[in-house]
């Protein structure tokens, strides 16, 4: 999650979003928060060398994804609540001759639910739970559309949860699996450096992969660029 509506307002904002997309050099790169970037990109070619390189770009709405590995087939796909309009990406790519679906996903922020339940205490508890609601509404969306698919699948994004939670207990009923848990060391937390005292104490950011995929190494990167701190994993395809 790239918070491009943030990185825009300082100066040297989006040089360091590039700086970290670079520093780790993905085959594929997955962002939320993103809306407007790719119409920077297309009018800055350091940056865009910077960011995409030879990488093939597919940008809808807040999402971009930008991959080595040949996709098609991307399109957004619907995890409305209640009437808001909300969406995920998803691109078919293909890798030693098997495709496998790549989502991009932005479940919604509970921060109204704590600011709410910080401000009012028990009368906050309704707005908590509403928000809870709303993410799992779009945590069964998404499960619905990686079930109905006969692909692998790898899921990257912002899911405003952490591990324990039910909105990451209803990907895993559906097979996936967290290559932090798989290849990771420590705690991996990728939120809350914003914050006093500048410590990441949350794991909300996650890549979440089904059985064929083997996760080699997993962890967090800087967090210079974003209050989220990215997640990059290694993955064999056997």
């Amino acid at each position: 999650n790239v918070k491009e509506y943030l990185a825009r307002k300082r100066v040297d904002g989006r040089l360091m979003v590039a700086d970290e997309i670079s520093r780790h050099n993905a085959d594929i790169i997955v962002l939320q928060d993103a809306g407007g970037l790719a119409d920077v990109l297309a009018r800055s070619e350091p940056l865009r060398n910077l960011v995409i390189g030879d990488r093939q770009m597919y940008a809808f709405g807040q999402y971009l994804v930008a991959s080595r590995i040949p996709m098609k087939d991307c399109a957004p796909g619907d995890i409305s609540y209640r009437g808001e309009a909300h969406t995920y990406v998803r691109c078919v790519l293909t890798f030693r001759n098997r495709e496998f679906d790549l989502f991009g996903v932005h479940f919604v922020t509970p921060r109204d639910g704590m600011n709410a339940v910080r401000s009012g205490w028990f009368s906050g508890v309704d707005a908590w739970r509403q928000n809870l609601s709303d993410r799992m509404t779009q945590a069964n969306a998404l499960a619905k559309a990686i079930r109905a698919s006969p692909r692998p699948t790898i899921v990257a994004g912002d899911l405003n949860a952490p591990m324990p939670s039910m909105v990451i207990r209803t990907l895993q009923q559906v097979g996936l699996q967290d290559a932090f848990a798989g290849a990771g060391n420590g705690f991996g937390n990728t939120y809350g450096h914003s914050f006093p005292p500048g410590i990441s104490f949350m794991r909300i950011d996650h890549i979440l992969h089904s059985a064929e995929f083997e996760p080699s190494r997993c962890f967090e990167g800087g967090e210079e660029s974003s209050a989220h701190r990215p997640v990059i994993a290694d993955f064999d395809m056997p």
